[in-house]
């Protein structure tokens, strides 16, 4: 019960920063076809060097230096452990880093919004 427990918050976390990301998209975008660039500009590279397809130990130092400083791999590293019901390595720090950027993102998109509203 405890696993499933951490397990929901990690995601949840996760849930609330992608969703501060799409809002600031969102608060971007002219028009629908503008989701695209965010796609293929942001979405698609962080799936590949996160470590989601393959290991970031495995890459070279350059983009394992890219891959530390990107959200996704820091959801990673705490959801695969618990997936195999293991405590994560560095839980504070992935957590702190996780809320730093849906704090910022969150900031980010109330300014964008407030601002595309004025207009």
């Amino acid at each position: 019960m405890q696993f499933r427990h951490r397990l929901r918050s990690r995601i949840v976390l996760s849930f609330l920063l992608f969703g501060a990301f799409g809002l600031v998209m969102t608060a971007l975008a002219p028009a629908y076809d503008f989701f695209t660039y965010f796609f293929t500009l942001v979405l698609t590279p962080m799936l590949l060097l996160s470590g989601v397809f393959f290991p970031v130990e495995q890459m070279p130092a350059a983009l394992r230096a890219v891959a530390g400083v990107l959200p996704l791999k820091h959801a990673i590293d705490l959801a695969r452990p618990l997936m195999l019901d293991r405590v994560p390595s560095d839980i504070a720090l992935h957590v702190a880093v996780l809320l730093a950027y849906a704090a910022v993102a969150f900031q980010i998109a109330l300014v964008l919004t407030r601002r595309r509203l004025a207009r």
